[in-house]
């Protein structure tokens, strides 16, 4: 496959309708392979990345896209984030005692009661989040039903995952634009429903546009890049610490010897001695 790792978006040149096609391999190895979860959040997870991805390409800004989903089954917490230029990095949190069959992939199960929350974290302006119940069985269920409640648009989300054999996560999204896209939407989206899984994660791009739409005449724009990126870093780290104030530093000061931070997302561990202390308490307000 040639289209690992990219992100596609095509345009019905008689239709207001849009679409995206992505499909993450090395970049979601990445995400899993720092924390050991069991097969089924390995799925969600996955699921859960690509369709961030194709959401950040629906939505024009600088900035991250957050997709997070707070249950109170055994999984806790799903948080997947998406930058503008398709940078990923995402977590799950969940109970290590609960018995997760690995065949499971009904979110209700997994997650037990839970909200789902889309937020816009522009680099310039507002913070922007949407929050929807989560009582559909599925992501894409989910996703569209985000859609059509808060941004009263049709949305169509297909999620395909492969984790036997090379951790491969493919998404297709189809939304109506603005205008008057009903007479080809059905058409479109009940072409787009007879995609195989198989087919979805193995086929290159080109050949699926073709093998769905090679009688709708179909614009395809430039793919960019997938990667994982985690915009952890000792300066922001340090800031974090600095924010506590100081009465807080110089308790953990005399508690130990030397402060360990672990990024959640990366595993990245940043390490502050007596003295990398004693430096972030003089930048403190409170000294």
């Amino acid at each position: 496959m040639t289209d690992n790792d990219q992100l596609l978006r095509f345009t019905f040149e008689n239709s207001d309708v849009r679409g995206e096609i992505a499909r993450v391999q090395k970049s979601l190895t990445q995400v899993l392979l720092k924390h050991d979860y069991p097969i089924a959040i390995q799925n969600l997870l996955a699921e859960m990345v690509t369709a961030a991805v194709l959401l950040s390409a629906t939505i024009k800004f600088d900035g991250q896209l957050i997709i997070q989903a707070n249950g109170s089954g055994p999984i806790t917490t799903l948080m997947v984030e998406c930058s503008n230029n398709q940078e990923i990095r995402g977590i799950a949190r969940y109970d290590e005692n609960a018995e997760i069959n690995p065949e499971e992939k009904d979110l209700t199960k997994l997650l037990g009661k839970a909200v789902l929350a889309i937020t816009i974290n522009p680099t310039k302006g507002e913070r922007y989040q949407g929050i929807v119940p989560l009582e559909d069985s599925s992501l894409s269920c989910c996703l569209e039903t985000y859609f059509r409640q808060s941004e009263q648009l049709e949305t169509k989300i297909w999620l395909a995952t492969d984790l036997n054999t090379n951790k491969t996560c493919t998404g297709f999204l189809l939304q109506q634009l603005p205008g008057d896209a009903s007479k080809d939407w059905e058409h479109l989206t009940h072409l787009a429903a007879t995609l195989k899984d198989d087919e979805l994660n193995h086929l290159e791009f080109k050949d699926i546009l073709y093998r769905l739409y090679h009688q709708d005449p179909v614009k395809v724009h430039q793919s960019t890049d997938i990667q994982f990126h985690c915009s952890c870093s000792r300066a922001r780290t340090s800031r974090a610490l600095i924010s506590l104030g100081s009465t807080e530093l110089k308790s953990l000061s005399d508690e130990q010897e030397e402060v360990s931070i672990d990024c959640q997302f990366c595993n990245q561990i940043y390490l502050y001695d007596q003295v990398d202390i004693g430096e972030l308490i003089s930048q403190t307000k409170g000294n």
